[in-house]
């Protein structure tokens, strides 16, 4: 082939590389196949990009857990917190995870269930996990949608680690809380010095 030739393409392999929705949902089906490397590659730029790519925010913050050793299921097989903790992945997936809890995101907020029911939460504060806890069971994008399971494990182990006045005063303190979201701070250029 002569190197001065574009390479041809079939019609249909053309759209595929060029279509962007593909570019954003390869990172979900990585992460979802269990490549975390090959998806935090792809998540990562998108996450970066602040208000609106909360859900790459999630997966990125989920597969940096699932790499410091997280399983997939928290409530099987946890590794020692001081294990988990030491590597710089679990932060930096609990960073992102958090980033998009705020933002509203309900997965990320179910994610953070989970880590609190696993021991593992930012906090140690139950009324931390019962503030989660309600504004996961309220979450207008998670009833929009209609992701309700009224007999949720997951839910209702952490109900039962907290006492009634707890979830009580974790409801209260939903109430007071508003979205905020992760905005990327832009990166700064070496500027040459002005003669």
């Amino acid at each position: 082939m002569d190197p001065r030739e574009l390479p041809r393409h079939e019609d249909k392999d053309w759209e595929r590389r060029n279509d962007p929705a593909r570019v954003y949902w390869e990172g979900f089906r990585l992460m979802n196949e269990g490549s975390c490397d090959a998806a935090i590659r792809r998540l990562e730029p998108l996450a970066r990009r602040g208000r609106g790519f909360e859900h790459a925010q999630h997966g990125l913050g989920v597969c940096q857990l699932r790499l410091a050793g997280m399983p997939e299921n928290a409530s099987t097989n946890v590794p020692e917190e001081a294990q988990l903790r030491a590597d710089p992945r679990f932060e930096e997936g609990m960073t992102w995870v958090l980033r998009a809890a705020h933002a509203g995101q309900f997965d990320a907020q179910r994610t953070l269930i989970a880590l609190y029911v696993a021991g593992l939460g930012p906090t140690d504060d139950p009324l931390d996990l019962a503030r989660w806890l309600h504004l996961y069971n309220v979450n207008p994008t998670r009833q929009t949608l209609g992701i309700i399971d009224p007999d949720d494990a997951l839910l209702t182990r952490a109900r039962t680690l907290l006492t009634d006045e707890q979830i009580l005063k974790g409801r209260i303190e939903a109430r007071k809380w508003t979205p905020a979201f992760w905005v990327s701070k832009p990166e700064k250029t070496a500027r040459s010095p002005s003669p």
